[in-house]
């Protein structure tokens, strides 16, 4: 700042040296020998030492040595080290040394007592081979979720024809609400979401009994998948598992699972139509249930006394419907007499939507919305220059005022790169 030099001596203690270490008041001096001068046996049993710069020193300097006088003491350690971290430490010195085998793996793999050893284990599977990643499977029921989140995450590394679709459905029943344990299912799910569904539906514990909304979303998600992969069989398979089932009693993961699809076949530059425009038998079949559903979702979206999580799939569903057809149900969506949660899903959903009409709709009843519904609103009308347009000209006809804008937005305007919005922004 300003002024600092002339009130804070600069140069003051510059005649007392540097600061090389901070220590205590009663320090403790290191002796004997330092790692570079120990032999491999020193060096292997310097893995067990507290600190971790002795360890990781270590095992650096016997990967850089590769000496293979140290393998066996090292496989003795990661057998029987004097802690799980001692253990880890030789693991994965073996593995930087080329000398981790089969069998050390898979005793970690079953170790009853540390489920960090067994997480590690998985981990070592994926480098190692096929055959022991088909092992490393049975850790999906592991009762550790760590061990549990891996294993579902390793599994995307065996091809899709060695996958389980089955043993990525046990972590879904076990940790269904959890979204980090459905992003690693679903990132292993690539190629198979249609089998995963199909495990799912015919799951004798029924796990789609009860909807909820972690249910939802991650079979919606699924749907995603199978939608951005655009592969004529999978689709098929995905879409045909909801044919054989009552559309009445299970609607709501239909609903979830066609939405997903729809939306992203969409982000693709397809349409669900184009996929369902086939002549073959079991595609009819299924081009009919999502029509079923496409009707469905418009009662179900109107029904106050539908779960909130089957109104808010079904609205979903509607926004991929012409816009002329439902823009009038959507206008009542938007009725303050309506739950936020279902408000706020049908803007969300007319984002979606391309369409002149939809930024009119958004901003026609301001003053009944809530703030929520309002900061949702906003976000729709800023995301397209032609609903940005709209915006400023519902502000010039009084719908609503400068001031509802917060100054982000208003900062927004006044430096838009378009000429045309900047000036208008100015003026208003």
């Amino acid at each position: 700042p300003k002024g600092l030099a002339e009130t804070l001596d600069l140069r003051k203690g510059d005649d007392r040296g540097r600061i090389y270490r901070i220590t205590g008041a009663q320090p403790r001096r290191v002796s004997g020998t330092w790692p570079g001068e120990m032999d491999i046996l020193q060096l292997v049993e310097l893995l067990q030492h507290p600190e971790s710069w002795w360890r990781e020193t270590a095992q650096r300097l016997l990967i850089e040595r590769k000496d293979r006088t140290a393998t066996e003491p090292l496989r003795r350690l990661a057998r029987g080290g004097r802690t799980p971290l001692t253990q880890i430490h030789a693991f994965w010195t073996l593995e930087g040394m080329g000398a981790l085998d089969f069998d050390v793996i898979g005793e970690a793999l079953q170790n009853p007592r540390n489920p960090r050893l067994r997480e590690h284990a998985i981990r070592l599977a994926e480098l190692r081979s096929g055959e022991l990643l088909n092992l490393a499977q049975m850790a999906v029921t592991d009762e550790d979720p760590r061990v549990r989140f891996q294993a579902a995450l390793s599994m995307g590394n065996l091809p899709s024809d060695k996958r389980h679709a089955r043993v990525l459905f046990g972590v879904v029943w076990k940790d269904q609400a959890d979204e980090w344990m459905q992003i690693a299912v679903l990132s292993s799910s690539n190629g198979i979401a249609g089998k995963l569904l199909q495990d799912i539906v015919a799951h004798p514990f029924d796990f789609l009994r009860e909807p909820t909304a972690a249910k939802a979303t991650f079979i919606g998600r699924l749907g995603s998948i199978v939608g951005a992969r655009r592969d004529p069989d999978e689709i098929k398979v995905f879409l045909n598992t909801m044919t054989d089932r009552p559309v009445d009693l299970e609607t709501w993961w239909q609903l979830a699972a066609v939405t997903g699809l729809a939306d992203a076949l969409r982000a693709s530059g397809k349409k669900l139509d184009d996929v369902l425009d086939d002549s073959n038998d079991d595609m009819k079949r299924a081009a009919q249930r999502v029509y079923e559903l496409t009707a469905r979702a418009r009662e179900i979206a109107r029904d106050a006394a539908r779960p909130a999580p089957e109104r808010t799939s079904a609205i979903k569903l509607m926004a991929h419907a012409p816009f002329s057809e439902i823009r009038e149900q959507f206008q009542s969506l938007l009725q303050s007499q309506q739950p936020v949660e279902i408000q706020l899903a049908t803007v969300r959903a007319l984002a979606t939507v391309n369409d002149p009409a939809v930024g009119p709709l958004l901003v026609e009843d301001w003053a009944s919305h809530s703030p929520p519904v309002r900061r949702e609103v906003l976000e729709s009308m800023f995301s397209r220059r032609e609903r940005i347009e709209q915006l400023l000209d519902a502000i010039e006809a009084g719908t609503l005022k400068a001031a509802d804008l917060d100054l982000n937005r208003h900062q927004q305007l006044l430096n838009h790169s378009v000429k045309e919005i900047k000036d208008r922004a100015q003026i208003l």
